[in-house]
């Protein structure tokens, strides 16, 4: 039962933006990079959208028994994660020296 609960959040807030950080920081060239980071962006307006407009989300933080702040912890850290995105220098995490 919790299972079909919290289906949604699970199919919704999957490992795509993971795997597109991921492969940013594989150390590609600029262009590459910049695109990868591109699909990133657009996933993050992806959750962000499902998280604002959840009614599991919702249900979580006006529950009766022990209110919850999910949707603005998930906002918070999903703007944090866009800001970085948005970054024009990209951190070498190639292992490579200069």
């Amino acid at each position: 039962m919790i299972r079909t609960c919290f289906a949604p959040i699970l199919r919704n807030l999957d490992d795509r933006l993971a795997a597109k950080l991921d492969e940013a920081a594989k150390g590609q060239d600029a262009g590459a990079r910049s695109k990868v980071l591109q699909d990133a962006q657009a996933i993050i307006k992806e959750y962000t959208s499902f998280v604002d407009s959840s009614p599991l989300v919702k249900h979580l933080d006006e529950n009766l028994y022990k209110p919850l702040t999910v949707r603005k912890t998930l906002d918070a850290a999903l703007a944090a994660l866009s800001k970085i995105v948005q970054l024009k220098e990209w951190p070498d995490t190639s292992g490579k020296s200069a």
